[in-house]
């Protein structure tokens, strides 16, 4: 398919202020939702956990009991790589302290959580196996309330990094499943890459996620199989050079997709957008990343006209 440079800038495009305002308003809307707990922030109003980031968030404490909790938008929202519209907003409700000791297959933050959640919105509130979600309406954005406690690891762990520890968030799923992730490295590590490729290292995210869209809705099944984060990953293992050679985003993307195709042979040594996390722990996820690059290399095309 034929991508002009009006299409390309479109997708690369930054979120407008007013989604960086729907932010704030979704991380005190969730601050709000909390206070039912017992937790306050003495008013404090919303702060970005990074500066020039949409990663706006709340420290609350409960003073009763002592226990903490970090809340801040996370994901596509806070690294400004979102699709707008299409794209609920993620919030991560953080237990910084230990949680009370609670029987095999329960989560009761999770559980306390959801409880406030549905007094504050009623019946627009479904929980699911990772998160919870709170449906959009007409004056408010859609939202993924993620309940998970602080992670640190150590030396032996699998997640460590060269200097010996790595500070995350665990999540416990309905399903029983401990997962690990690291959204605050996320943002601040895709913050830097931007920094350092002048805005280009973005702009490419933000085309690679449009261009995975496009493939699957013209039926390509690679695209279906990878997430828009995976995506995204695929880009944070490239050489800043390919972010700033060009300043035309036709010609920027075709770079980033003549090296993925060119150099696949490299995907087991790459990791996830947070730095940390090995982006293709099994043979399977490269052989679904390797089809990815190889069916964008046949699907992106550009076109030196605008017609």
């Amino acid at each position: 398919m034929k991508f002009t440079e009006s299409q390309l800038r479109l997708y690369a495009a930054p979120l407008s202020e007013a989604e960086g305002q729907n932010c704030r308003d979704a991380a005190d809307t969730v601050r709000d939702a909390l206070r039912t707990l017992g937790y306050t922030d003495d008013g404090r109003p919303a702060s970005p956990l990074f500066e020039d980031t949409l990663a706006y968030g709340h420290e609350m404490a409960d003073a009763g009991s002592a226990r903490k909790i970090r809340l801040f938008v996370q994901g596509a929202y806070a690294c400004d790589t979102s699709m707008r519209a299409e794209e609920d907003i993620e919030i991560a409700v953080v237990l910084e302290s230990a949680p009370p000791k609670a029987k095999a297959g329960m989560n009761p933050f999770k559980d306390d959580v959801e409880k406030c959640l549905r007094e504050k919105f009623e019946g627009d509130v479904e929980r699911e196996n990772e998160w919870i979600r709170v449906r959009g309406s007409a004056d408010r954005k859609g939202m993924l309330i993620v309940p998970c406690r602080r992670y640190c690891g150590d030396r032996r762990d699998a997640f460590s990094g060269e200097g010996g520890s790595a500070q995350g968030v665990e999540i416990l799923t309905d399903g029983g499943e401990r997962l690990v992730r690291f959204p605050e490295q996320h943002i601040a590590g895709g913050r830097a890459r931007d920094a350092e490729t002048n805005r280009g290292y973005k702009k490419a995210v933000r085309m690679m996620k449009c261009m995975r869209h496009l493939m699957a809705e013209n039926g390509c099944g690679s695209a279906k199989e990878v997430s828009d984060f995976q995506a995204e990953s695929l880009l944070w293992n490239l050489p800043d050079r390919l972010f700033t050679r060009y300043c035309f985003c036709r010609y920027l993307f075709d770079e980033v997709v003549e090296y993925l195709y060119r150099n696949d042979r490299l995907l087991p040594d790459y990791r996830e957008a947070n730095g940390i996390i090995p982006l293709c722990p099994r043979r399977s996820d490269l052989h679904r990343l390797s089809d990815f690059i190889h069916d964008l290399k046949r699907f992106y095309e550009y076109s030196l006209t605008e017609d």
